[in-house]
């Protein structure tokens, strides 16, 4: 498995959830030249269209999954609604690169907080932060 780069500029960022929040991410990242991958549930519904015309728009590239989108992202932001915190992580941790960031960007409940970095971290990383 290849190391993740160890300059963020060469990273590959992932953003989980693709509306107003990942969106504006992605223009600003796009803007420095870095590779950006994104998915969204909605990318298969009505709203998919104006989504993918974004991507297409601003050199984004769509991914067909959660586990696709973690497996070639270095960081992956998860920038979901709230009650959708532990189950993006559950789609998301069997498929994340070893050494990969999981930054988890919304208001969910510490519960749920704690939740998602069970899934999304190894156990000896999460020993370490208490």
């Amino acid at each position: 498995m290849p190391a993740i780069p160890t300059n963020p500029k060469q990273w590959t960022v992932g953003l989980v959830g693709y509306g107003e929040v990942g969106r504006i991410l992605a223009e600003d990242l796009r803007k420095q030249d870095m590779t950006v991958v994104a998915y969204d549930i909605k990318l298969g519904g009505n709203k998919g269209g104006a989504l993918r015309e974004h991507a297409r728009d601003h050199g984004v590239a769509l991914t067909a999954s959660h586990a696709d989108l973690a497996a070639r992202a270095d960081f992956i932001v998860s920038a979901v609604t709230a009650s959708q915190a532990v189950p993006v992580a559950q789609a998301c941790a069997p498929a994340v690169k070893a050494n990969a960031f999981f930054l988890d960007f919304n208001s969910a409940s510490p519960g749920a907080k704690q939740r998602a970095a069970k899934l999304t971290l190894p156990a000896d990383a999460i020993s370490r932060a208490r």
